[in-house]
């Protein structure tokens, strides 16, 4: 896990993490305040814990919101009370035996006592003891899912917005990342799907890279994930490579785009580096597009990019946009460094954990709007 901040030392590194810092803006129909009001929130924690959490998720249970984290030094989970700023239990997890989680990629809780966690090729159920409750493979040669007809490929959630869990079908929206070498092949075919976990079924959505897409001039290499999040029956998508931004219940796409930085990133230009390494450079150092995110509580979209930089040593610059809820522009900003991508999207407001400023605390930057409705 890396900051903006650690970048240019340290060369390799696929994804950096940065907090966004929210301006403001107003209309003649609505009003988001002029003064955004921050709250540092600090809750004790064990000692070295809070500078390994990551991929955070959120519930609420009869009005209070728990978070959970995962802690990379010690192959744990946290469990917190952000409603009363409490620290709760650790959840230890095994590499080993019946219960083995190997990795987390992300989860999300199911009911307030399960939770589900994606590793490599896996999603497992988890109680808050650690115990496995269910192990499902989830990859194309999976035995445990029906509808794996996809061709070679992987499910992976998406690693900023966690698993996507709607309980009104119990599904997960996963993405389907094609392993195919040949580079055409990669944008054809649908790259998401909902996973039934009861069901044990995979159902392939009908979205995809747009025609355009699928006839891209030149080799993108690593660049071809998808961002998505959860709006009720609706999803809202968007590519690394691209500022449109689409709705899964009527295809329509929207323009989000900069007044900073380009709308649409280069292809690899050169391959002197061999095949593989002009692949990871080229990641580095492109325009990126990161999820859409939707924040119910106030109505607004928020979405990051990443500027293109020249080499892997120089250091990025992060933008983040903010649109109403008919993708309208509000305003974009350049944002500090030194907090995690990740987005908690509370009651409370939008908040990230502060990167590894102390041993015993969980420091939360929290930026509080009125409510915006457009």
């Amino acid at each position: 896990m890396f900051t903006v901040s650690f970048l240019g030392s340290i060369k390799g590194a696929l994804f950096v993490f940065i907090v966004l810092f929210f301006g403001s803006c107003s209309n003649q129909r609505a009003h988001l305040s002029d003064s955004i009001e921050t709250d540092t929130i600090l809750i004790e924690l064990p000692k070295s814990t809070s500078s390994t959490l990551s991929r955070p998720a959120l519930i609420e249970v009869e009005g209070v919101e728990y978070l959970i984290f995962y802690n990379r030094l010690d192959h744990s989970l946290s469990l917190i009370n952000l409603s009363k700023r409490k620290y709760v239990k650790k959840i230890d997890l095994t590499r080993e035996g019946p219960n083995f989680i190997s990795d987390v990629r992300s989860m999300t809780f199911l009911t307030e006592s399960v939770v589900l966690v994606e590793s490599h090729n896996y999603l497992t159920k988890i109680n808050i003891e650690g115990t496995v409750l269910q192990r499902l493979s989830i990859n194309s040669q999976s035995r445990d899912m029906n509808g794996l007809d996809q061709g070679v490929f992987e499910l992976r959630g998406n690693q900023y917005t966690g698993l996507q869990y709607s309980p009104s079908d119990s599904s997960i929206v996963m993405e389907i990342n094609s392993l195919e070498r040949v580079q055409p092949q990669k944008y054809r075919g649908s790259k998401l799907a909902k996973v039934y976990l009861d069901k044990r079924l995979i159902v392939p959505l009908d979205i995809g890279f747009p025609l355009d897409y699928s006839r891209l001039d030149g080799d993108y290499g690593a660049m071809g994930g998808i961002g998505y999040y959860r709006k009720g029956q609706d999803i809202v998508y968007n590519f690394e490579m691209s500022s449109d931004v689409f709705l899964s219940t009527n295809k329509t796409g929207y323009k989000l785009e900069s007044a900073y930085t380009q709308n649409f990133a280069q292809p690899i230009k050169d391959f002197s580096s061999g095949f593989n390494m002009s692949r990871v450079e080229h990641q580095i150092k492109s325009l990126t597009f990161y999820p859409v995110i939707f924040d119910p509580n106030r109505k607004l979209y928020y979405r990051l990019h990443r500027g293109e930089v020249l080499s892997v040593d120089d250091d990025p610059v992060f933008y983040l946009i903010f649109s109403d809820s008919n993708f309208e522009k509000v305003r974009e900003i350049q944002f500090p460094q030194n907090y995690y991508i990740y987005p908690i999207v509370s009651r409370e407001g939008l908040m990230f954990v502060a990167f590894n400023k102390h041993d015993d605390k969980l420091e939360l930057l929290s930026y509080k709007f009125e409510p915006y409705e457009k």
